[in-house]
């Protein structure tokens, strides 16, 4: 073999790397919608620069906590879906996707012991009727830091608050992973509706899919810029609102800095 033959060999190789990830986008939208499909199976220097490009597209250095940004998504594909376990197929273009960027106290650690918990419920005692969830992969190598990946099943009933006065069982699947960077250690969570969601019986309201992203780091000592994406596709019979609604818009996205709230507060116990 020639080594003209051999250099365009070596050269085109990278060609052949079919695991290699299209890189994030810098845009706001394209990069969570990246880090929902393609975050938790990224290589480590992917990983980085979609870290590094979400800082730059939030310009997380100026946000602060009495103004978060919150927004809208473009809808999920078929493909973005690809990378998770669904109990039956779903079209997300049904999904209507909100973002909120946000700060709150906590510190990264503090922070990442309360979302990996088991005992969600005790934490957010209003936000659960009920709620179990079963790691399914190791959670003592994620701690001992020789994996930066956990795995975990939930199932959980919710009764929505007034004047809706419903309640459902869902059941869903999660992974966090912990990434070393430049601003410092990353954690990126994903959580998602396995199968819709069932309601108590009588009611006609419908919760079919939900697809969130988060992706945290300590922006300064004490300080956690939060990224929450989230893609829903729900109806409430009962007020007769739904994701595609702007008001349920606002309640979703109101919501998500309540719950940002109530992980500084319990960060403060």
């Amino acid at each position: 073999m020639n080594r003209l033959l051999i250099s365009t060999l070596l050269l085109c190789s990278a060609c052949l790397d079919t695991t290699r990830l299209e890189p994030a986008p810098s845009d706001l939208d394209g990069n969570l919608r990246w880090f929902w499909s393609s975050g938790s199976a990224a290589s480590e220097q992917e990983a980085l620069d979609a870290v590094s490009k979400l800082n730059t597209a939030s310009k997380a250095a100026t946000r602060v906590k009495t103004t978060p940004n919150r927004g809208e998504l473009s809808r999920l594909t078929g493909a973005d879906l690809s990378s998770i376990t669904l109990d039956q197929p779903n079209d997300p273009a049904g999904a209507h996707g909100v973002f909120l960027l946000n700060v709150f106290d906590c510190s990264l650690d503090k922070l990442e012991s309360s979302l990996i918990a088991l005992n969600q419920k005790e934490q957010r005692p209003d936000a659960f009727d009920q709620y179990v969830r079963e790691y399914t992969s190791d959670p003592e190598r994620y701690w001992a830091r020789t994996t930066s990946t956990l795995e975990w099943n939930v199932d959980v009933v919710v009764k929505l608050p007034f004047p809706i006065s419903e309640s459902y069982r869902s059941s869903l699947k999660g992974d966090v992973r912990r990434l070393a960077s430049p601003l410092g250690p990353v954690l990126i969570v994903r959580t998602w509706l396995t199968a819709p969601a069932v309601f108590q019986t009588g009611s006609t309201s419908t919760f079919r899919q939900d697809y969130q992203i988060e992706i945290y780091w300590e922006r300064s000592a004490g300080e956690i810029f939060h990224a929450y994406g989230i893609w829903r596709e729900m109806q409430l019979a009962s007020v007769d609102l739904g994701t595609e609604d702007p008001a349920y818009v606002n309640i979703m996205l109101d919501n998500l800095k309540t719950w940002d709230d109530q992980a500084a507060a319990i960060c403060r116990k």
